[in-house]
């Protein structure tokens, strides 16, 4: 009977050990990660922590330097002023590009414009002296001399000029 006795004092001991085991996790979970908890301490700083800090500013780090943040924002305002400054004169040089090419544009388009031009101007040289030459050629010139060859060859008369809407009205 005595192993009994044994065996059922270390389950009980087994169990409530489990039990206790449980439960303190749970609580240890909590604590670590509850964020009111967490926000709570945070307000309300306890005696101890006060201490804590001021222990902390006594003792002097040795792996970092303090920061100097004008510095920093100095170099960083050169920093931007350094890239604005690259941006801004590749935006001249895209714009003094565009204004290049409407110029280009605008000079070929006049010298395109002063070419038709002087092309319309050659057409109608070219017609007038035709309507000259043909119209030279209609009036007769004077005696027209008959060939030996055929002598009921005569001049050229010239017809009768047709208006329109010139007669009955």
């Amino acid at each position: 009977m005595k192993k009994r006795i044994i065996l059922d004092e270390t389950f009980e001991q087994l169990k409530d050990l489990t039990n206790s085991t449980a439960k303190q996790a749970v609580k240890a979970i909590n604590q670590a990660f509850n964020p009111l908890n967490y926000l709570l301490s945070q307000e309300k700083p306890s005696h101890s922590s006060v201490d804590h800090d001021k222990e902390k500013k006594n003792i002097q780090p040795t792996n970092h330097t303090p920061l100097n943040l004008e510095k920093l924002t100095a170099n960083y305002q050169e920093q931007k002023r350094a890239q604005m400054k690259v941006i801004r004169e590749e935006l001249f040089r895209i714009v003094k590009g565009w204004e290049h090419q409407s110029l280009e544009r605008k000079r070929s388009q006049e010298k395109e414009e002063e070419r038709k031009r002087t092309l319309e101007e050659q057409k109608k040289q070219k017609i007038e002296e035709e309507k000259k030459k043909s119209s030279q050629q209609d009036i007769p010139q004077g005696k027209i001399r008959r060939s030996i060859f055929n002598p009921k060859k005569i001049a050229q008369r010239q017809h009768q000029e047709v208006r329109a809407s010139f007669g009955k009205q």
